[in-house]
């Protein structure tokens, strides 16, 4: 079911996928990756192919995201894996590494990628130096942890426009003492907390997964541990992207975030707040609802009758509730599809709108649109100062406002009324012969009009 083709970069210590014996010791296979996909895998502190954990951590990460599912096993986890050695500790860790690892692994392919960089080390001027191109240019969507500090969100999951950063949910929902938090919050997810037990199991609630024994680091002593951090949270997001990513076919990393958002459990402050962002994770509604998103429409702005393209993913089928708005105006469309709509601006449209698209799977965020005020008809087209006229056209706004009519660049006086196809206003004082009549709203300025003074 879906794309098996789709690939987690995990960029961690490594993952015990194998068995491997080097100058450094003997690995060994988690039980749980047996039946796991490893795909072009490298480690970039040893310079071989063979990325394995020799700390714990990602093989405790990749478990999340992609262990063996069905086989009578410890947990289920979701799609293939991309091993990446960037950090150690029995081994030196360099940042120029890391550098040379990140475009390795982007140029392999890989969709997704799980960052947890070690704190303390200097990655954000890495990051800042790739991460323009990293996820517009080459469609990658990355993940990062937000940190366990208690405070503001971590570089490079601070990076608003390029990392999805994920904080940390306990057993009841609550957001966890250690997460991060602040205004780059994107998701949260569980993360767990061993300072409590709140289920009465006798455990306390970290997030159970296999890994070599955390204490120990010996490297065939496996077992399940609970562990908690907004590292156990960040593979949840993760996992569940690369499911979304496998089972709609989309490229664009904007809308998998998106998805991910919207369909978010809500908790805390209704909509957006600092410690849970938009919510925690649901990766059963984020696979099975169809939220619209909009990329872009193929104008800023136009008056109204322009014909505007819409594109972008989820439309699905017209239906008697389908609806392409300019705020709350509703446009007639031409051809719909699931991902394109054509539609004209709708009289009634006026100003700064956002166009936005509704269906059975919701309403989608909108995208600024300009209606530019036309106007048709002045009448009469001649007359001499203080004469009131009659303005005919559209967009005009359905109130004045800071918006004005202008005879000649002059203003004009003793407005009678305005409403969104008809204002009355007097001509003005010091004009005269042949003038240029002109409509100017917060959605711009009309073509203009000839009146004789």
């Amino acid at each position: 079911m879906g794309d098996p083709g789709i690939v987690v970069a995990v960029v961690d210590s490594g993952i015990a996928y194998e068995y491997y014996r080097d100058v450094y010791g003997t690995y060994y296979q988690a039980p749980d990756l047996a039946g796991t996909n490893f795909v072009d895998d490298w480690d970039f502190v040893n310079d071989d192919g063979h990325p394995n954990d020799d700390y714990c951590h990602g093989t405790y990460v990749a478990g999340t995201i992609a262990q063996s599912t069905y086989n009578g096993v410890g947990r289920r986890g979701w799609p293939r894996l991309f091993a990446y050695a960037g950090q150690g500790t029995t081994r030196r860790w360099k940042s120029l590494r890391l550098g040379r690892g990140r475009r390795y692994k982007i140029r392999s392919g890989p969709r997704r990628t799980d960052h947890k960089p070690q704190p303390g080390l200097r990655v954000s001027q890495l990051v800042s130096g790739g991460r323009r191109g990293l996820r517009p240019r080459l469609g990658a969507v990355i993940v990062w942890r937000a940190g366990n500090d208690d405070g503001a969100v971590r570089y490079p999951a601070a990076y608003d426009d390029h990392c999805i950063a994920v904080g940390a949910t306990r057993y009841d929902e609550q957001f966890t003492s250690y997460t991060n938090f602040g205004s780059s919050i994107d998701l949260v997810a569980p993360g767990g907390d061993m300072g409590v037990d709140q289920n009465g199991d006798g455990y306390n609630e970290g997030v159970l997964q296999q890994t070599f024994n955390p204490e120990t680091k010996v490297l065939n002593d496996f077992g399940y541990w609970f562990l908690d951090g907004t590292s156990m949270s960040a593979p949840h997001v993760s996992g569940t992207a690369a499911l979304f990513l496998s089972l709609n076919g989309v490229k664009d990393p904007d809308f998998v975030e998106y998805i991910l958002s919207r369909t978010a459990e809500d908790e805390g402050d209704a909509g957006w707040d600092e410690h849970y962002s938009l919510g925690i994770v649901d990766a059963y509604a984020a696979l099975t609802g169809r939220v619209p998103w909009l990329s872009g429409v193929s104008a800023s702005g136009g008056a109204v009758g322009t014909v505007v393209t819409v594109a972008g993913e989820f439309f699905g089928e017209p239906q008697m509730t389908s609806n392409v708005s300019f705020d709350e105006v509703e446009a007639a469309h031409t051809s719909w599809s699931d991902t394109e709509i054509v539609c004209l601006v709708p009289a009634g449209a006026s100003g700064q709108t956002e166009v936005t698209v509704g269906t059975i799977g919701g309403l989608s965020e909108g995208i600024p649109f300009s209606v530019v005020p036309e106007l048709d008809c002045i009448d009469p087209d001649h007359g001499p100062v203080g004469a009131t006229v009659t303005l005919s056209g559209s967009g005009f706004g359905y109130w004045r406002g800071e918006s004005l009519v202008t005879f000649d660049g002059v203003p004009a006086t003793g407005y009678g009324y305005w409403i969104n196809d008809t204002i009355l206003c007097e001509v003005p004082e010091g004009l005269t012969g042949l003038v240029k009549v002109e409509v100017i709203t917060e959605g711009g300025k009309s073509e203009g009009l000839p009146f004789n003074v």
